[in-house]
C-alpha cells in the first residue's frame, strides 16, 4: 500500500496536468480561430442540433457575435414551430428565398425589422405579411415590366427595438437595401428574450474540455445554444441575475427607442433609403412614441389599425377588444393569426406602391 499511495498520486497528478494542458489548449486554440463565437458553434455541432424537425424557441436561435444583436435564428432550419412549417435562409432570415449578398441590377430589395409580430410567429411559411407583400410584388405591374423585388425578413421573436436597429447596422445594411420596415409593438421598449451571459459569469463558469465533453455525449435535452439564457431567469441567484439584466439597461425604455430610432435615421437617411414604421395604433402610450420618432426622424409612420377596424365595420363583426381579439389574434396567444397579416400586407402594399411608383 505505501508503495501503491505515491503511483495513485502521481497517476492523478498527471491526469489533472493533462487535463489542465488541454483545457489551456482549447482556450488558446478557440481563441485565435473566433473566439467564442467559434467555441459556440463547435457545441451545437457537437450537440448535434438538428437542422431538421419541430423547433422550440431556443432551438430556432444562435448566440450573435454583435452584443447589441445579442441572438440571431440559425440558418438553414426546414421544419415546424408552433406547429407551423418554418425555414431560415443561408442568410439567417426567414423564408426560403436565399439572396446574393450583391444585389443585381434592376432589383429593389426590401429589408423587415421587428420582432415576433415581423417574424410571422404561429403562421406557416408564406403566410407572414412580409412573405405576402414579396408573393404581391412579383405579381406587381412593375415585376411584369421586368422589374425584380426581393424582401428580406430580419424580424426575430422578442428582439427590442435597439437590437433590430443593431441588426440592420451590421447584417441588414450589407445587403444595399432600398427600403426599410420596422415593426414596432409595445414591448420593444424591454429586455431581449433570451440574454447572453456577462463576461464576468461566462468566464468563470466556462471549462471549455468539460462543455465539449458534455456536449458530446451528455443529455442535451432542447440542443439549445449553449451560451444564451433562457428567458425564465428564475434559477440564477440575484447578483447573477442583476449582473444579466444589467448589460441591457442601454436597451430599455422610451430613451433608448429614441436613441435606437435616430441611429436608424443616421444609417439611412445619407443614402437615401426611406424607412417605414409599421404600427397599431398611435394615440397614446407606445405608439405615440414611436409616431413621435418617426416624425422626429422623417421616416413614414403607417397605422394599420384603420384597416383593421375597417374590416370589423364591413363583416358586421363589432368593434369591441374581445371582437378583434377574437377576430385577428391567434388564440390564447396574442399575436396575428392569417387574417392579421394578410391585413398589415394590405396595408403595407398599398403603401409600397407609392413608393415603388417613385422609384421607377
Amino acid at each position: 500500500m505505501k508503495k501503491l499511495l505515491p503511483r495513485l498520486a502521481l497517476l492523478a497528478l498527471s491526469i489533472a496536468l493533462a487535463l489542465v494542458l488541454a483545457e489551456i489548449g482549447l482556450r488558446l486554440w478557440f481563441r485565435a480561430h473566433g473566439g467564442d463565437q467559434d467555441f459556440h458553434t463547435a457545441l451545437l455541432r457537437a450537440r448535434g442540433a438538428s437542422t431538421r424537425g419541430a423547433f422550440t424557441l431556443i432551438q430556432l436561435v444562435q448566440a450573435s457575435p454583435v452584443p447589441d444583436i445579442v441572438y440571431e435564428l440559425r440558418p438553414g432550419l426546414e421544419g415546424t414551430f408552433r406547429g407551423q412549417s418554418v425555414r431560415t435562409t443561408a442568410n439567417g432570415v426567414r423564408g426560403d428565398r436565399d439572396v446574393a449578398l450583391e444585389k443585381p441590377a434592376g432589383t429593389v430589395r426590401i429589408v423587415g425589422l421587428g420582432d415576433s409580430n415581423a417574424f410571422g410567429w404561429g403562421v406557416g411559411e408564406g403566410e407572414p405579411y412580409l412573405e405576402i407583400v414579396q408573393h404581391e410584388l412579383d405579381a406587381s405591374a412593375a415585376a411584369k415590366s421586368g422589374r425584380r423585388f426581393e424582401v428580406l425578413n430580419f424580424g426575430v421573436p422578442g428582439y427590442n427595438t435597439t437590437m433590430e436597429v443593431a441588426t440592420y447596422e451590421h447584417r441588414a445594411a450589407r445587403f444595399a437595401p432600398d427600403l426599410v420596415i420596422i415593426h414596432f409593438i409595445g414591448n420593444d421598449l424591454g429586455l431581449p428574450h433570451f440574454m447572453q451571459p456577462p463576461e464576468t459569469l461566462r468566464t468563470t463558469s466556462h471549462v471549455y474540455l468539460w462543455d465539449l465533453l458534455h456536449a458530446r455525449f451528455g443529455s442535451m435535452q432542447d440542443e439549445a445554444d449553449p451560451d444564451l439564457l433562457a428567458h425564465d431567469r428564475s434559477g440564477l441567484d440575484p447578483e447573477a441575475r442583476r449582473q444579466v439584466r444589467g448589460q441591457y439597461q442601454h436597451m430599455l425604455g422610451p430613451d433608448a427607442y429614441r436613441r435606437a430610432m435616430a441611429r436608424l435615421a443616421a444609417l439611412t437617411r445619407p443614402r437615401g433609403i426611406p424607412v417605414i414604421v409599421m404600427a397599431l395604433g398611435d394615440v397614446s402610450g407606445e405608439g405615440s412614441l414611436a409616431h413621435q420618432a418617426a416624425d422626429a426622424n422623417g421616416f413614414r409612420f403607417l397605422d394599420a389599425s384603420p384597416h383593421f377596424y375597417r374590416y370589423l365595420i364591413d363583416h358586421g363583426i363589432g368593434t369591441e377588444k374581445a371582437d378583434w381579439q377574437r377576430t385577428f389574434r391567434i388564440p390564447h396567444d396574442g399575436h396575428p393569426n392569417r387574417l392579421g397579416h394578410r391585413l398589415y400586407a394590405e396595408v403595407l402594399m398599398t403603401e409600397l406602391e407609392r413608393v415603388v411608383k417613385f422609384k421607377e
